[in-house]
């Protein structure tokens, strides 16, 4: 019998071993379980929930949860000395910041986490002694800026009715990590938020200011329409212009030989005659003015046909001239619709032509003129175009003649071949010359150097240059020592082909 009781006795309390044992594993899987519902709230809001409302949920989980009294997150200045409450929950009001003891911000640095339950005979810890806690879990998070401090557990005097989970360690660090990585999401979070609220303003001001561009290109457009309408009047009226100066010396050279013709010597020739009737005969033969009257007409006769067929020049040179006027109006009427007509030139007939276009006024001045022209092929291009070039390259060298002296005043036209199937035609003048200054701004709009000038015949001229895909250039080798302007075309235009004015140097 007593060995019977033995053995009951032994698996009665084996049977309680086994019972408590189940009962504190089922205690820790609760634990368990209530860490890793905390933690999986903490992560169900992470798209809509700030800094301070992760903080809040922590210690509201820490203390409603998982039954600690005291939960706080303080942030570490170093700069005061001070730890500073950012969130905290606890049966009591906690103080906003607490006076760090000396040395504990280091320690926490050596240990950024643990844990600490005071005993009687052991003195406590220098965060407990801060905090008012005897027994507690700690995390330190080391963050851009200013670290943050995660404690939760017991305040002083209640640590020893408080048993120790052994488990709480590792799931106070792993949640607090977590904690950690949520509030770097988070900050991330809100710097995304903040770029996209940056960005979809540039995207308003990017529309804006594209509505503005597009304003200011049709405002560009229409200005840019009107500069070049003006333009283009501009040159018309100066080359118009040059066709009408040559008319006006024309219609001066006419109205001095019409006003110089003999008119009265016919006259008193018709009153001498007039009413001598029978007595006709007689008086050719015994008045002493019948012999004379007879080389008196044919002298007036030759003076009157020597006044016509001068006459006669000048009146064509008029056709001539109103016939350039009327093409330079023409082609200007139908730019709008027709391309620039080409035809077969040969270009010495074009320099001749733009001759005898500035003949009067080149005349004026006494100007010797001096042609060297090698055997080029005949040109394919805009003749009238060309005339407005010669021209005004002829009136600019009128006017450089014009001061220097009389016996000095020389012009030379030339015309060579160049490579690549072009031709030069050069107008070189011995006249006051041009200054390395004002060859840079020769052919720009507006500029001149005379007093009378208007700055838009050489402007002119250098854009029709290139519209017939050629160029025009200008070299002098200073003040005094004349100027020379070359036209460079190819033998046959084409639609697109483009020169470039400028100042060539050497």
């Amino acid at each position: 019998m007593p060995g019977s009781v033995d053995v009951l006795r032994r698996k009665a309390i084996l049977l309680l071993r086994r019972e408590r044992e189940v009962f504190e594993l089922r205690q820790e899987r609760r634990r368990t379980e209530v860490w890793l519902n905390a933690f999986q709230a903490l992560s169900s809001n992470l798209s809509r929930a700030g800094k301070g409302s992760l903080l809040e949920q922590w210690v509201t989980a820490m203390v409603d949860e998982l039954t600690f009294q005291v939960a706080a997150v303080h942030a570490c200045d170093a700069a005061t000395g001070k730890l500073l409450l950012r969130a905290g929950l606890a049966q009591r009001e906690l103080a906003a910041e607490v006076v760090a003891p000396p040395g504990l911000f280091e320690k926490l640095e050596e240990t950024p986490c643990g844990f600490f339950a005071r005993r009687s005979s052991h003195p406590n810890h220098p965060l407990g002694e801060a905090l008012g806690l005897g027994m507690f879990h700690w995390l330190l998070l080391a963050g851009p800026g200013t670290s943050l401090l995660l404690t939760a557990g017991f305040v002083s005097g209640t640590e020893e009715f408080r048993a120790v989970e052994a488990q709480d360690l590792p799931h106070f660090l792993q949640l607090g990590r977590h904690l950690g990585a949520l509030l770097d999401n988070a900050r991330l979070f809100a710097a995304l938020d903040r770029e996209k609220s940056e960005l979809s303003a540039s995207n308003r001001e990017l529309r804006e200011t594209q509505e503005k561009l597009v304003q200011s290109s049709q405002l560009l457009a229409e200005v840019s329409r009107r500069a070049g309408m003006a333009d283009v009047a501009t040159g018309v009226l100066h080359n118009v212009g040059n066709a009408l100066n040559s008319i006006n010396v024309s219609v001066e050279i006419l109205a001095e030989k019409l006003s110089s013709l003999e008119v009265s010597g016919v006259r008193r020739v018709g009153a001498l005659l007039a009413g001598r009737g029978q007595e006709l005969q007689r008086f050719l033969a015994e008045d002493e003015r019948g012999p004379k009257l007879g080389p008196y007409l044919e002298g007036l006769g030759g003076h009157l046909a020597t006044e016509r067929d001068g006459m006669r020049n000048e009146v064509q040179s008029l056709r001539r001239h109103v016939e350039h006027m009327k093409a330079i109006v023409g082609k200007q009427q139908s730019h709008a619709t027709t391309f620039d007509v080409a035809q077969s030139c040969a270009v010495s007939e074009l320099v001749e032509d733009a001759l005898t276009l500035s003949e009067h006024s080149l005349n004026q001045l006494a100007i010797q003129i001096e042609r060297d022209y090698a055997d080029v092929p005949r040109v394919v291009t805009d003749r009238h175009k060309v005339l407005q070039i010669l021209v005004n390259l002829l009136s600019n060298a009128r006017q450089a003649l014009s001061g220097t002296a009389s016996d000095r005043r020389k012009l030379r036209l030339g015309v060579e071949p160049l490579a690549e199937g072009r031709i030069a035609i050069a107008v070189r003048d011995s006249g006051v010359g041009i200054s390395a200054e004002n060859r840079e701004r020769l052919f720009r709009f507006g500029y001149t150097t005379r007093p009378d000038g208007h700055g838009f015949g050489l402007h002119t001229s250098a854009i029709a240059a290139r519209e017939l895909g050629g160029r025009l250039t200008a070299h002098s080798d200073g003040p005094g020592t004349g100027a020379t302007f070359v036209l460079e075309l190819p033998l046959e235009l084409s639609p697109s082909g483009a020169g470039r004015s400028s100042a060539a140097r050497t």
